[in-house]
């Protein structure tokens, strides 16, 4: 979320979403945000393209992706 501020209407509604369901596919997102899946697949594309998101299945289709920008804040770290 190092560039917020660029993120139109629909990118942020999704952030909103993926704060509750950190890990969600598009059909997931467009049930809970009532909008259109070409609205959520480009929200969610324009989020990976800014690395906020990562596609996790490695799928052409039925992709999931994790929130990492969220995420790595309950990873936990190894002991120093």
């Amino acid at each position: 979320m190092r560039r917020a501020s660029h993120y139109g209407q629909y990118e942020i509604k999704l952030l909103d979403v993926l704060f509750v369901h950190p890990i969600l596919d598009i059909r997931a997102a467009e049930q809970h945000r009532s909008c259109p899946y070409a609205t959520e697949a480009t929200a969610m594309k324009n989020l990976e393209t800014e690395g906020d998101v990562t596609e996790i299945t490695g799928q052409k289709r039925n992709k999931w992706f994790k929130f990492t920008g969220y995420l790595k804040y309950f990873d936990e770290k190894a002991p120093a």
